[in-house]
């Protein structure tokens, strides 16, 4: 960001010392994600597994050309800091706390207490790790896309489930992925 940009960013053993020392995170995936994007198109982002907003914020300061930021987080407290590290894209992002899945309802988020890029439906996700639960909504793979993320203009994918994301590429229609220009 310019400076004097603030961040929200809840205290982890992993995420935020990076970003205390770098000013970024995981820089180098958002500029190779950025260099396979087609300049003079209009693209929307669809962020799966958000967290804080952190590669949405970093790839729309880097790139001038997405239209559309559609976030998709289901844990309340990085849905809070998503909403605080985006809100200067203002009605360009669509804010969505919920997890995708195989069908509506509420599941049990596994929350790993010394990395909060590690928020999982999959229990594995943990091994042996310290960790907490919450309850979170779940919404229909299928019907949310054709719903929340429409039928027409290019798409950017990213997403990030530890370990829940083949099941949303499994459920997610072809009339979405035949739009996907860079996942």
């Amino acid at each position: 960001g310019k400076a004097g940009d603030t961040l929200v960013m809840p205290d982890d053993r992993v995420i935020s010392p990076a970003i205390r020392a770098n000013a970024a995170w995981e820089i180098q995936n958002v500029t190779d994600f950025a260099a396979r994007m087609v300049a003079d198109k209009s693209y929307t982002l669809l962020d799966i597994g958000a967290n804080v907003g952190l590669f949405s914020r970093q790839l729309g300061n880097k790139v001038s050309n997405i239209e559309r930021f559609i976030c998709v987080e289901p844990d309340q407290t990085n849905f809070r800091a998503l909403r605080y590290n985006l809100s200067a894209l203002g009605d360009r992002v669509k804010f969505c706390n919920l997890a995708l899945a195989a069908e509506d309802g509420a599941a049990e988020i596994f929350r790993d207490r010394e990395n909060i890029g590690n928020y999982s439906l999959n229990p594995d996700a943990m091994r042996g790790r310290p960790y907490a639960t919450a309850t979170i909504q779940m919404r229909d793979t299928r019907a949310w896309m054709l719903e929340t993320v429409g039928t027409d203009g290019p798409l950017l994918w990213k997403s990030d489930t530890q370990g829940h994301d083949e099941a949303i590429i499994a459920a997610t229609p072809i009339e979405i992925w035949q739009r996907i220009d860079v996942a």
